[in-house]
């Protein structure tokens, strides 16, 4: 089944009608919209506490407000073809943690492992690493700490970035953000239908 966004809004059988604020970050890290679980892929939020929201629902939430705010999607991006769809949904910006956590350019300490492999720890501000760091104690652990192999410079990582939203962008035949949400077409698809949609010939 295809629908326009606006009408996958309308089947909604939850309407959002609350406020839209600016993103705040609190003296403690945390952060919060008015009550509103932020979550992202270091963070353990909604598993820990049962609270949260799937990041492309919250962008579809947040766009069928009105709002003076711009609209940034932090949380869930994996690849170019997710920036795209965050867009495609309402946002005006992404918010990149992961994608480009590793690169040259991100603060994080680098070390080697046995084999000369390089690797940058990457750790939400949740985590219990983190916490410590900056506050000298540990509350709710709602974050994990990780390590990433150097990727180089962020000028690549992005670069190879733009060019999978570019594609994205011409495929819905659209020349800019405006374009593309008022043009793109979302679907609702199975869980097959998600592995389908990856390269899968090395799974036979």
């Amino acid at each position: 089944m295809k629908f326009k966004l606006k009408e996958i809004q309308s089947i909604e059988t939850r309407h959002y009608c609350g406020p839209v604020h600016d993103l705040t970050v609190e003296t403690d890290h945390s952060y919060t919209i008015q009550g509103t679980v932020v979550h992202n892929s270091i963070c353990s939020t909604r598993i820990q506490t049962g609270h949260g929201v799937p990041t492309l629902q919250s962008i579809i939430d947040c766009a069928r407000t009105d709002r003076d705010a711009i609209l940034v999607a932090d949380g869930g991006i994996k690849n170019s073809g997710d920036i795209v769809k965050a867009l495609a949904a309402g946002a005006d910006v992404v918010m990149l943690g992961s994608l480009l956590a590793g690169t040259d350019e991100t603060p994080s300490e680098t070390f080697r492992d046995r084999d000369g492999r390089c690797f940058k720890a990457y750790r939400g501000m949740a985590s219990a690493e983190a916490q410590k760091a900056w506050r000298g104690k540990t509350s709710s652990l709602e974050g994990v700490s990780t390590t990433i192999p150097c990727k180089g410079s962020v000028y690549n990582v992005v670069e190879e970035l733009l060019t999978g939203v570019r594609s994205g962008f011409s495929y819905s035949g659209a020349r800019d953000i405006v374009e593309l949400q008022s043009k793109a077409t979302f679907i609702r698809q199975s869980h097959n239908a998600a592995v389908e949609s990856s390269t899968h010939i090395l799974h036979r």
